[in-house]
C-alpha cells in the first residue's frame, strides 16, 4: 500500500471515530434533557425501597451519583454521607410514653436531629427521665449526635408538659419575675432531659387577637423587658429559648395551631410594634421559631414559615442563630398539600430545623421529600451547608451533640 492510501485509510479512520463521539453525545443529552438539568429521579418508593407506613424501617438513599443543578451554589454533587445528614434538620415528635414505643425503632434507622416532647409523653416525672435517657441512648448506640430535646413549655396554654413551670405570660409583671420563673423552669426541665424550649413567646397582645390572654403584655416595651427576662433565665439554666412567634402574630385572627389564621396588620404597623419587640430580642436568642399566620402586609394566601421573606427580615435583622419552621401539621391547614411539600418549601424559604409532630408517614415522607430536593438541587448545597451549621452549632452548645 502507498504512502497516500495509508494517509487515505488513516483520515477516513479519523472521521468514522469523530462520527459515533458524536452519536454517543446526542443521545447522552437527549437522557439529560436539555440545557444541562440533571437526569429526573425515580420517585420515593422506587429510589428508596420498601414501604413508607409506621414504624417501618426502610433502607437508606442510594447514595448521589448526578450532578445537581439548582440555584444558590451552581451545579453540585450532594458529598458522600449528606443525605444520611438530613435528618439531623428534623424535630419530630412521637405519642408513646414506653420506651418500646416504635418510634425508638425509627430513631436509631433514622437518626433524627431533634426530638419534641409533650403531654402524649407525659405521666410524670421520672417516666420523663426514663424517656428522654432512651432518647439519648439510642442515638449514642447508633453512633448519632445527641438529640435536641425540646418542649413547648411557654407557660399556662402555651405549656405542653402539664403541671410544670413557668407560670403563665401574662400573669408575669416584670422583668426580674420573667427571668426568675424561667431560671426556675430550667432546672426542672433541664433534670428531665428537656434542652430546648419553643418559648418564651413574644407577640405583643392585641384586643381580640390571638395573642390577647397569652402575651406578656400589650405594650410592646414591656414585651421586650419581660420576654428579655425569660431568655435570660433559660439560657442560664443551659436550655435554648426558641422564641416565637416570628414576625409576630399576637394581631392574628386566631391561633394558627387551630386552623387558618390572618394577621391584617399593615406593614407599618408590624414595624412599628411585633418588629420592633423582636428587633431588639434578635441579637440574645440562639433560635427562632417562624408564625404560620397569613400576613396581609407580605402574602395574604402564604403561611409566614414557607415565605423566603419572612427569615430574610431577620437575617437582616442581625439574627445568627437557628431557624425554626412553624408546625407544619398546622402549616398546611392554611397552605394546603401534603406535609412533604411543606417541608421543602420551608427549607427552601430559610428554615434550619423542620418541625413536625407525632405521625411518622408524614415525616419519613418529608425526609425523603428534601433528599429528593437536595438531589435535585431544587434545594441548593448552600442552603443546606447553613442549616446543618445552625443545628450543628447549637447542639453542640445545649445537647452535646
Amino acid at each position: 500500500m502507498g504512502v497516500l492510501s495509508r494517509h487515505r485509510l488513516a483520515a477516513f479512520v479519523v472521521l468514522v471515530l469523530v462520527a459515533v463521539g458524536a452519536v454517543a453525545l446526542a443521545i447522552q443529552t437527549a437522557g439529560n434533557g436539555s440545557g444541562g438539568d440533571a437526569p429526573s429521579l425515580p420517585e420515593g418508593g422506587s429510589s428508596f425501597g420498601g414501604s413508607t407506613a409506621a414504624g417501618t424501617a426502610s433502607p437508606e438513599p442510594a447514595p448521589a451519583t448526578v450532578e445537581a443543578s439548582g440555584s444558590g451554589s451552581g451545579s453540585v454533587k450532594p458529598p458522600a454521607g449528606q443525605e444520611r445528614q438530613l435528618a439531623q434538620l428534623f424535630l419530630v415528635g412521637f405519642r408513646g410514653r414506653s420506651t418500646d414505643d416504635a418510634f425508638f425503632a425509627r430513631l436509631a434507622k433514622r437518626r433524627w436531629g431533634a426530638v419534641i416532647v409533650d403531654g402524649s409523653n407525659y405521666r410524670d416525672n421520672a417516666q420523663l427521665i426514663t424517656l428522654t435517657e432512651k432518647l439519648n441512648a439510642v442515638l449514642r448506640d447508633a453512633g448519632a449526635p445527641a438529640p435536641l430535646i425540646a418542649a413547648q413549655q411557654g407557660g399556662g396554654s402555651q405549656s405542653t408538659l402539664p403541671g410544670l413551670p413557668p407560670a403563665a405570660q401574662p400573669t408575669i409583671g416584670s422583668l426580674a419575675e420573667a427571668r426568675a420563673e424561667a431560671t426556675r423552669a430550667s432546672g426542672k426541665l433541664r433534670r428531665l432531659g428537656i434542652r430546648m424550649v419553643l418559648a418564651p413567646s413574644a407577640d405583643v397582645g392585641y384586643s381580640g387577637g390571638a395573642g390577647n390572654g397569652r402575651a406578656f403584655s400589650e405594650d410592646p416595651d414591656a414585651v421586650v423587658r419581660r420576654a428579655s427576662g425569660a431568655i435570660a433565665g433559660w439560657r442560664t439554666g443551659g436550655v435554648a429559648p426558641a422564641v416565637g412567634h416570628f414576625p409576630g402574630e399576637g394581631a392574628a385572627s386566631q391561633d394558627p395551631a387551630e386552623g387558618p389564621a390572618s394577621v391584617g396588620l399593615a406593614l407599618e404597623q408590624l414595624q412599628g410594634a411585633d418588629l420592633k419587640v423582636f428587633d431588639a430580642l434578635l441579637g440574645t436568642v440562639p433560635a427562632l421559631v417562624l408564625s404560620n399566620a397569613l400576613y396581609v402586609a407580605y402574602d395574604a394566601v402564604t403561611p409566614a414559615t414557607l415565605l423566603p421573606e419572612i427569615p430574610a427580615i431577620a437575617r437582616r435583622s442581625g439574627f445568627k442563630g437557628m431557624i425554626v419552621s412553624g408546625n407544619l401539621a398546622a402549616t398546611v391547614l392554611a397552605s394546603g398539600g401534603p406535609i412533604a411539600d411543606a417541608a421543602v418549601a420551608a427549607l427552601k424559604a430559610g428554615s434550619d430545623l423542620l418541625w413536625i409532630p407525632g405521625d411518622a408517614r408524614d415525616q419519613e415522607a418529608a425526609y425523603r421529600a428534601v433528599v429528593r430536593a437536595v438531589r435535585s438541587g431544587e434545594i441548593s448545597q448552600t442552603r443546606v451547608r447553613d442549616a446543618l451549621a445552625r443545628v450543628k452549632t447549637l447542639k453542640r452548645k445545649y445537647a452535646g451533640g
